[in-house]
């Protein structure tokens, strides 16, 4: 509980239980959280000590970070053009990146991106890169030709900016580009705040 809580709090808790020094007895005189923080740790404890006789065990691991490069992405790209071209599971890709949640790669001038793939996969990247990219920004072209243009597009929708998104994620989920986002927006820089209200005008396929 002091560990939680600090001392200060937990002696306090004590004098209010009228000296009481068990945790349960003192449990109602410390804040919410503490109060929970003791039978949380307790249940995990119980929880990896006999798990195995409710059916709870280690998920399985597809890959070890050990086992693991980083590559710079220089072009915007999909998970789904990096997965062909190195044969690698979706699951996989998620698993290893999961600070990308539309599965695109934005690239934002003055940013660094990077993707986070097995060793072997990772040598591959480096490779054919200039392959992938070619894929992908055929991929992006392909998808913008279909959508009509923006005089032909009356929907206004607010977007609330979420923990870990950037213009580019907010970009590709609506199939819009940063520099349109800007422009609406009157942005002169890429930053964005969590909560921050974003115009956007959707392009539908």
């Amino acid at each position: 509980a002091a560990y939680n809580s600090g001392p200060g709090n937990v002696r306090k808790a004590i004098r209010r239980s009228g000296g009481k020094t068990s945790y349960w007895e003192i449990r109602p005189f410390l804040p919410r959280e503490t109060s929970a923080y003791v039978p949380l740790f307790i249940a995990a404890t119980y929880a990896m000590e006999y798990g195995h006789l409710y059916g709870i065990g280690p998920a399985d691991i597809p890959v070890y970070y050990m086992q693991t490069d980083t590559v710079r992405i220089t072009k915007q790209v999909h998970f789904k053009q990096v997965q062909e071209e190195l044969g690698i599971d979706e699951a996989l890709m998620e698993f290893l990146n999961p600070q990308y949640k539309y599965k695109i790669v934005p690239v934002i001038s003055g940013q660094n991106y990077f993707l986070s793939l097995p060793k072997s996969a990772a040598n591959h990247f480096r490779m054919n890169q200039d392959s992938i990219y070619k894929i992908a920004d055929a991929y992006f072209e392909a998808r913008a030709s279909n959508m009509p243009d923006l005089t032909q597009m009356n929907e206004r929708t607010i977007h609330r900016v979420k923990s870990g998104e950037t213009l580019g994620h907010i970009a590709g989920k609506y199939g819009v580009r940063v520099s349109e986002i800007k422009r609406w927006n009157g942005l002169r820089s890429d930053m964005i705040q969590i909560g921050q209200r974003i115009v956007v005008y959707p392009r539908k396929l």
